[in-house]
């Protein structure tokens, strides 16, 4: 899944080295319908929804920019993620950002 932002096309490692370097944010909109900064990520949904999109972490690392290990401390719960991460995240393995929160 890829997002837009200016008319461009951005792949999953795009937006996230854009979030995460600050030459992105997402509009005040976006946070209206996905007020993840104050929902958990839930774990074992993360986890599901990469295996549903048939992903390795190291698919979804290669996608981010990161290094496996990082993604596997994400799904352990061993690092904490920002929502902006979270964003990257869920692009990176093709869903939609709702599908890897706590209700």
């Amino acid at each position: 899944m890829d997002h837009e932002a200016a008319g461009c096309k951005l792949s999953a490692r795009e937006v996230w080295d854009a979030l995460r370097e600050g030459r992105m944010e997402y509009p005040a909109s976006m946070w209206a319908e996905y007020p993840i900064r104050f929902r958990v990520v839930s774990l074992p949904k993360l986890r599901a929804c990469r295996r549903r999109q048939a992903l390795t972490q190291k698919d979804v690392a290669e996608r981010l920019g990161v290094s496996e290990s990082m993604v596997i401390k994400i799904e352990t719960g061993e690092r904490r993620t920002t929502a902006d991460e979270v964003v990257a995240l869920a692009t990176a393995i093709g869903v939609d950002v709702d599908l890897v929160l706590e209700p």
